[in-house]
């Protein structure tokens, strides 16, 4: 009987519990952590995903390991039964070309004992002209041919004896070698059983090791079960005590968040007025020097209004800053044709002018800000704002400052969430929607990201299309979801935030 298809599928399916065993483990913390190969894949069905790819892993693993120890089972997963029926066919043909070997080697027995036979004849023969000859003189000559006649029949005989001989010999040696296949078959097929009775070894071993594991989990069981028991009342002993203290780490935390906000406040409003400050030192030197006249013209672009925004990356060199300086001019001065500037005293639309207070010129100025720009350790952002009002028929006069830009938000980070019940109608939703939005500015500026310096003071916006999918989405639900804003990509203090909205 043939063991070795029993002991693979033995092999297969102690393989198929095990896999079981460690793809419902990996599930169960996969599950725990929750984790996404993708934004619009939920966990779930992540924890599916790899759950299938690690029992694929294992059992590809298992079939190497086992092609890698044995050959014979190497050579029955690449040619399957093909092998082993080609061997046992060589098997046959190795019997049949035997027995038709002892077949001819009868055969030449056979006719070696009539060429005996014959040559004794023969001999007897010539004893008996021999006598004759003895006896009489006169059938000499006769006897001596019939003699010679005799002798060389014998000759022949003797020669297709030699090459009957010759022939047996032969046939002997290639008896020989084909035995010796045969045994080489015969040892392939004792190794092939020996390594199906170590496997049926390992299969009872591992079978006896289950049942051990199984009787030590029922035992854990029954003594889990009695632990979480007493954790329970344990836990809620602790959750009694830790409600009071909870509170009052709510209270604590509210109110520091209080004080962070007003203290952030405090500084830009302590900023603002240093800006205002300067502006008006200027404004005054400039109105003492009579060069500026009283105008009523409509107002394009209010001192300190922010009109392009560059990065700094850590490290820029002199020159690289300066280039920086020029693209930045650059988006200011679209920035404000866009508003309505025109070229006016020798200004295209929007730049620099001498320091009225020191009489700095301008590419001066320029290199000056360079040099403080090059060389810094961290990230920075170069901000180009209004250094005075502009009026409509004027150009905007630039001026700049540079902000710490450090790494604020990760991708697919979770900034704030709510809960909204799908079944309001859509004003409540879009109220409910607008609480999100006031949850992520206060949380921005918390974090200290760097506002646009304009009436709106924005830090991202979000499309009319996203807000209506945003709608559609909740409302599909049918009840209460929790809508979760993510950020989409990677978030410096001074990016425009971009966000991504899920409905959990």
């Amino acid at each position: 009987m043939d063991y070795l298809p029993i002991a693979v599928l033995a092999v297969f399916v102690l393989l198929g519990g095990i896999i079981a065993v460690i793809a419902d483990e990996l599930g169960r913390r996969i599950g725990k952590r929750r984790l996404s190969l993708h934004r619009r894949i939920r966990p779930k069905y992540t924890a599916k995903i790899l759950t299938f790819l690690w029992g694929v892993f294992i059992t590809l693993f298992t079939m190497v390991l086992i092609a890698i120890a044995s050959s014979d089972m190497r050579t029955l997963l690449l040619h399957g039964r093909k092998a082993i029926d080609d061997l046992k066919t060589e098997q046959r043909k190795l019997v049949d070309d035997n027995s038709s070997l002892h077949g001819e080697n009868d055969s030449l027995r056979a006719d070696n004992v009539n060429l005996t036979n014959l040559l004794s004849e023969e001999q007897k023969k010539l004893r008996q002209a021999e006598e004759k000859r003895n006896s009489a003189q006169s059938q000499a000559t006769t006897a001596e041919a019939r003699a010679s006649a005799a002798n060389k029949r014998a000759m022949e005989i003797t020669a297709k004896l030699a090459r009957l001989q010759t022939n047996y010999d032969k046939a002997k040696r290639q008896l020989t070698e084909e035995k010796k296949l045969l045994d080489t078959a015969a040892e392939a097929v004792s190794k092939g059983k020996a390594e199906l009775a170590k496997l049926q070894k390992e299969k009872t071993y591992l079978y006896d090791e289950y049942k051990n594991l199984t009787s030590q989990n029922n035992d854990l069981t029954i003594a889990a079960d009695k632990l979480r028991s007493e954790l329970a009342r344990t836990d809620q002993q602790i959750k009694d005590k830790n409600q009071s203290i909870q509170d009052l780490n709510a209270q604590m935390e509210q109110l520091t968040r209080d004080i962070g906000d007003k203290q952030a406040a405090l500084d830009n409003a302590r900023a603002d007025l240093e800006e205002v400050q300067r502006q008006q030192r200027i404004a005054e030197t400039a109105a003492g020097n009579g060069a500026l006249a009283a105008r009523f013209s409509q107002v394009l672009i209010l001192a300190g209004e922010e009109v392009a925004r560059v990065p700094i990356p850590a490290g820029t060199s002199k020159d690289e800053a300066r280039e920086k300086i020029e693209t930045a001019l650059l988006l200011a001065r679209d920035y404000a044709k866009s508003r309505g500037a025109k070229p006016w005293n020798g200004m295209n639309y929007a730049g620099m002018l001498v320091d009225p207070l020191q009489g700095t010129p301008v590419e001066t100025q320029k290199d000056i800000i360079a040099s403080r720009l090059a060389g810094l350790p961290d990230d920075e952002v170069l901000i180009a704002y209004a250094a005075m009002n502009a009026f409509a028929g004027e150009s905007v006069a630039v001026t700049f400052s540079f902000r710490p830009n450090p790494i604020v938000y990760q991708p697919n980070q979770v900034l704030a969430e709510i809960r909204v019940d799908g079944r309001q109608d859509g004003g409540q939703i879009l109220k409910s929607l607008d609480t999100l939005g006031s949850r992520l500015r206060e949380r921005a500026l918390r974090d200290k990201m760097i506002p646009i310096q304009r009436p709106d003071s924005s830090i991202g916006s979000v499309s009319s299309e996203d807000i209506l999918r945003l709608l559609s989405e909740i409302q599909r639900s049918g009840g209460s979801v929790r809508v979760q804003a993510k950020a989409r990509r990677l978030t410096r203090a001074a990016d425009p935030l971009i966000l991504d909205f899920e409905v959990k």
